[in-house]
């Protein structure tokens, strides 16, 4: 019996093997250029645009290897919105300042000026761009990025894009598309909210539709990435790319219900610690909620309590639901953040929201011993929505359904769209 036994498990020890053999290594486009000895920069002068999460697979900073390497000029060091620490909060702007580690000047990029300027530009002749976006239009990082573009036209300096993957894969197309004259730093190109492209795609989308003259673009591409996988299949750590992304799950959090906490009658996690995987309010009865918010394939509504440290009903006992999403199963997570204004009530939202606005405006002009302006309505809703369609609909109280049949349309126009601009 034994002797049979051990036959067995010889027989079945090359299928075991292979079961538990490793992942295929993915090589992230700063592990590529690291790999290769930084040769395609050699002789160049060399800026930087990067934050706490441009490391390469071993979590050694971009700026650190930079500063370390031979054959090129190390220069100047730029910072997206959350500086190159990302010790800045969301919205606030950030000053230039010295690098204490290089002694290299850092430029802003999100403070007087949201672009690089004459002064910091000068001196170098290649810019490289390595930031982690998160998938969603809205994030400022793809703006950033289209500024930098227009910057290294206008001077004639090349830009080098290290690419990384999109967190929520390259396949998922999803939400509202920007419609003209609703372009603004929260959403700045004609992409679906949820685009599927890497920032190095998004770099050659942009110079495509904005710069198409410019032929000084340069991406290093991932290698071993396929379209098909999310952030969990890379088998990477993942490094928060802003205080309020701390886990690879937020992103798609992030997708679920960011539009809807651009109305400030709910808390959104963002000052708890599950920031974008909250939805609640001290009014709100979280077990009715999650019974009553469609089932969903790879999306759970879990009734939750909570009480945020800041922001939104700081110090109060919110009751609602956390959103719990598998960003490769999920049938759809953007429609989330208008399902959840539907049912808690759209009008009250935006009502409530426009009230919270009047009263920071109103004790600013206090303040400043002036009149008070009227409010922009919504305006930061809209914004990230792309248009003031999906308020309307809202306020209106028309199924949700057809606008989101709208929305499938238009992403599967995009999906064509974007060919050109694939790179995996």
């Amino acid at each position: 019996m034994r002797r049979a036994t051990a036959l067995f498990l010889i027989l079945l020890l090359p299928s075991i093997c292979r079961a538990a053999a490793p992942p295929a290594k993915i090589r992230f486009g700063i592990d590529v250029l690291r790999d290769e000895n930084f040769n395609s920069l050699a002789g160049r002068r060399v800026g930087l645009v990067a934050n706490p999460a441009s490391v390469d697979s071993n979590l050694t900073s971009t700026a650190e290897l930079f500063a370390k390497a031979n054959g090129f000029a190390f220069v100047s060091i730029f910072g997206p919105e959350h500086g190159i620490w990302g010790d800045e909060y969301a919205g606030d702007k950030v000053t230039d300042r010295t690098d204490p580690a290089t002694k290299l000047p850092i430029y802003s990029l999100y403070g007087k000026t949201r672009k690089p300027t004459t002064r910091a530009v000068l001196a170098i002749d290649t810019l490289v761009f390595d930031l982690q976006d998160i998938g969603s239009r809205s994030y400022t990082y793809i703006s950033t990025l289209k500024v930098c573009m227009e910057t290294c036209q206008q001077f004639n300096i090349e830009m080098v894009i290290l690419d990384r993957p999109n967190p929520l894969g390259g396949v998922r197309i999803e939400g509202p598309q920007l419609r003209e004259g609703y372009e603004s730093f929260v959403s700045f190109i004609p992409v679906p909210y949820i685009h599927g492209m890497t920032i190095g795609e998004l770099a050659q989308f942009i110079r495509a539709n904005y710069y198409p003259h410019y032929k000084k673009l340069r991406v290093v591409r991932i290698d071993g990435w396929t379209r098909d996988m999310v952030w969990r299949d890379t088998n990477r750590h993942w490094v928060p790319t802003s205080p309020h992304i701390p886990k690879m799950e937020t992103c798609a959090a992030y997708a679920a219900t960011g539009i809807l906490g651009e109305l400030y009658a709910v808390n959104i996690g963002v000052g708890y610690t599950l920031p974008f995987e909250m939805c609640g309010a001290p009014y709100l009865d979280g077990d009715a909620l999650a019974a009553t918010m469609p089932k969903q394939r790879g999306v759970i509504y879990r009734p939750a309590h909570f009480k945020p440290f800041y922001g939104t009903f700081k110090g109060e006992k919110c009751e609602g639901v956390q959103v719990h999403i598998d960003p490769k199963s999920a049938e759809s997570i953007v429609e989330i953040n208008y399902r959840l204004a539907r049912l808690i009530g759209a009008p009250m939202l935006f009502r409530v929201t426009e009230q919270v606005f009047q009263k920071q405006e109103d004790e600013a002009a206090k303040k400043a011993k002036r009149k008070p302006k009227p409010v922009e309505r919504y305006k930061m809703f809209d914004k990230v929505s792309g248009s003031d369609e999906p308020r309307k609909w809202l306020l209106e109280d028309r199924p949700l359904e057809p606008l989101f049949e709208q929305w499938r349309r238009e992403c599967a126009e995009f999906e064509k769209a974007r060919k050109p601009h694939l790179l995996y």
